[in-house]
């Protein structure tokens, strides 16, 4: 669990209750709140974390719109190299992509590689696998360290 400081806690108990009724329950996002004893929640839903193949039991959604490989990438474009992926993943990590603020660009994260989409057409995406330094946009950038802990 992620600490106000920037630690990890260890959870030492959880209890399970049996209610005798339902009770209503609501999921909610947050964002840059902490509570009253320094835990600081991460939403699991939409947050762009994938992992690094695809889920077995996985369909694909086209909820951000359909990938389209790139001939460019998985060449060297001004001395860098922009790696592809595979038309699968790729689809995959559309799906589960999120953007930054109201932008255009879409990210996804599988614990060690972010991949960036980009807006081609309407409703078709280019994407690319790339580090904290590939990401142009300095607020952008930012904002992933802070979301995926890079």
């Amino acid at each position: 669990m992620l600490l106000e400081n920037g630690k990890y806690g260890i959870i030492k108990r959880v209890t399970l209750q049996q209610l005798e009724i339902l009770e209503t329950t609501y999921n909610f996002e947050v964002e840059d709140y902490v509570g009253n004893d320094g835990i600081f929640p991460r939403n699991t839903g939409d947050c762009g974390v994938i992992d690094q193949s695809i889920p077995d039991d996985y369909v694909s959604t086209y909820k951000n719109g359909l990938f389209e490989s790139n001939p460019k990438h998985g060449s060297i474009q001004k001395r860098y190299i922009s790696r592809g992926l595979p038309h699968e993943y790729g689809q995959y990590a559309l799906d589960n992509a999120i953007p930054f603020k109201n932008g255009k660009s879409l990210y996804a994260y599988n614990g060690k590689e972010i991949i960036q989409f980009m807006p081609h057409r309407e409703g078709v995406y280019h994407g690319f696998i790339t580090n904290i330094q590939g990401i142009n946009s300095s607020k952008a950038r930012n904002w992933l360290m802070h979301k995926y802990r890079i």
